[in-house]
């Protein structure tokens, strides 16, 4: 497990295995800075692998990003997840088994409805939305990661516009 994060980005950032349980999770770690953590969770039938530099990369400028691939997503994977929430107890699996307490938290699709079920689970995490339509953090990726960028560094319940 890392102990400490690097500025690489997306494509360069190593991948690391989390034993939990009867669970294997894997997932990316990098960036740095003062900010709070960003764990991102997939759409459906996504993979850690699905996240597009040009949204991940600059969220990494000034925080720790973590890609993380659910239960159920790679072959050898024993239990797929039947509901969002079992989905959301696996993700606090994940997050207890690295050490972290407290994170913000970026879901697009099915990743946004599991992050809404952690923030009611664990209201130490932070769920935002972005109010984007579906899918246009990928086709407008630098106006996405500019206001994601200014929502997450606010102390604002809302977004700071």
């Amino acid at each position: 497990m890392p102990t400490s994060m690097t500025t690489s980005g997306t494509v360069s950032a190593r991948t690391w295995f989390l034993h939990a349980g009867t669970e294997t999770y894997a997932y990316r770690r990098f960036g740095g800075g003062p900010a709070r953590p960003l764990l991102f969770l997939q759409h459906f039938m996504g993979t850690l692998d699905n996240w597009d530099p040009s949204v991940a990369d600059p969220l990494a400028s000034g925080r720790e990003v973590i890609l993380f691939d659910n239960a159920g997503r790679r072959p050898l994977d024993r239990t797929v997840p039947g509901t969002v929430d079992a989905m959301a107890a696996h993700v606090l699996a994940f997050l207890d088994g690295i050490g972290m307490a407290t994170c913000d938290v970026l879901g697009f699709s099915l990743g946004g409805m599991v992050a809404q079920q952690i923030a009611l689970k664990r209201p130490s995490t932070s769920s935002d939305d972005p109010d984007s339509g579906h899918g246009s953090l990928f086709q407008f990726h630098e106006s996405f990661t500019r206001q994601a960028a200014a929502f997450l560094a606010s102390d604002s319940p809302s977004a700071p516009y």
